[in-house]
């Protein structure tokens, strides 16, 4: 798995881009480094495009991510748009994913275009 991460200081939002598989070790790598980023410019939007990503993670660590992002300091206040390919085999993935993280407390939501993601965490 690889990832790019940058901060769209307009927006306020801190965008990562993933290509690859995703696997547990190097997401939670990534995640920290997402975090560490939005601590640094006071953020907390959230970008995270897996639209070119395939998700190599079983459905127990899915269920389990919300509290392994949550310990390494993601607010449940915060916003977090993630944009998977409509269509691909893991759209059930992400469709539970989404499902688990709002019933945790967490706002975040999954979608299908960029910029329909990007509306969204402007919103308030």
């Amino acid at each position: 798995m690889e990832w790019k991460i940058e901060f769209l200081a307009d927006e306020q939002v801190v965008r990562v881009r993933t290509h690859g598989t995703v696997t547990l070790e190097p997401f939670m790598r990534m995640a920290a480094e997402v975090l560490a980023l939005a601590s640094q410019r006071g953020a907390d939007k959230f970008l995270v495009d897996h639209s070119e990503a395939k998700i190599g993670l079983t459905t127990i660590e899915i269920y389990n991510l919300t509290q392994g992002i949550e310990k390494l300091g993601l607010a449940k206040g915060a916003k977090a748009a993630i944009v998977y390919s409509p269509g691909s085999v893991n759209e059930r993935d992400f469709t539970f994913y989404e499902d688990r993280a709002q019933n945790s407390g967490f706002q975040h939501r999954i979608f299908g275009d960029p910029d329909d993601a990007m509306s969204w965490l402007a919103k308030p």
